[in-house]
């Protein structure tokens, strides 16, 4: 079992095998790192879904502190370039699409943890 005090670390597994009237042989496993795990809270958004409103991601409160976070925009699926903030401007080439956001934490020793908002209606086109 490993412990917090492992985290970082890298553990191996050494195999001896010994028997009389053989010769001795050992085996080394290759190296796993120890990470610890990032734990999540939902992602949602928030605004109003039309072209030219802007929409926010809210991620909470995620542990451990000193987490880092990337914000990931996505229009029916597919990635929106550049739009890599905790909010987004919608375009109107967002028009007639549903958006989502995909939140991605990470931390030195960690594993890197991701949550994804539920996606939002489909944006309508400014009056």
């Amino acid at each position: 079992t490993t412990t917090t005090s492992d985290r970082g670390k890298t553990l191996r597994v050494k195999i001896t095998a010994k028997a009389v009237g053989y010769r001795t042989t050992s085996v080394t496993s290759n190296g796993v790192l120890i990470q610890g795990k990032i734990t999540t809270k939902t992602v949602s958004i928030s605004g109003t879904v039309q072209q030219g409103k802007v929409l926010t991601a809210h991620r909470g409160t995620w542990s451990p502190s000193g987490v880092k976070y990337a914000y990931a925009w996505y229009d029916d699926g597919t990635l929106i370039v550049g739009a890599n903030k905790q909010t987004y401007t919608l375009t109107s080439n967002d028009v007639g699409h549903k958006i989502t956001v995909v939140i991605t934490g990470t931390k030195t020793d960690y594993r890197t943890a991701t949550g994804t908002a539920t996606t939002t209606t489909a944006v309508t086109a400014a009056p």
